[in-house]
């Protein structure tokens, strides 16, 4: 009886070691995504206009990438994909030109706030 209790044991203990490899020493697991939050670059939409919104960020050196579609009237968050020096943002509305804003420079763990007014010449970037 205790030769079986003993296999059962080191059975369960064999079978838990994998879990720790996975899961790692807990505080490293959460270090490196804490690290990982404060690299990220974010940009807050807010469209006040009355058409659709589909943004694009235009990177130093990244080129540019579609960041996705805000409603009218609604807000939506990104991440700034890559870790451009600076970035200028293209929107384009159902039956308007595009409007490419100004650049401005970014640094990691900073949020952009962008506004599409209902006059999309008048947007307008803030930190």
């Amino acid at each position: 009886m205790n030769g079986s209790r003993a296999l059962a044991g080191a059975i369960v203990l064999a079978s838990l070691l994998p879990l720790e490899a996975c899961f790692g020493r807990g505080s490293n697991a959460i270090d490196s995504f804490t690290e990982r939050q404060r690299e990220e670059i974010n940009v807050v939409v807010e469209n006040q206009n009355f058409y659709d919104a589909t943004i694009y960020a235009i990177g130093e050196g990244s080129g540019r990438s579609r960041l996705g579609q805000v409603g009218s009237n609604t807000s939506k968050s990104f991440e700034l994909p890559g870790r451009p020096r600076s970035v200028r943002f293209e929107i384009r509305l159902q039956a308007a030109n595009p409007f490419t804003t100004y650049a401005v420079t970014v640094n990691p763990g900073e949020t952009l706030r962008l506004t599409v007014a209902a006059d999309v010449a008048m947007s307008t970037i803030a930190r």
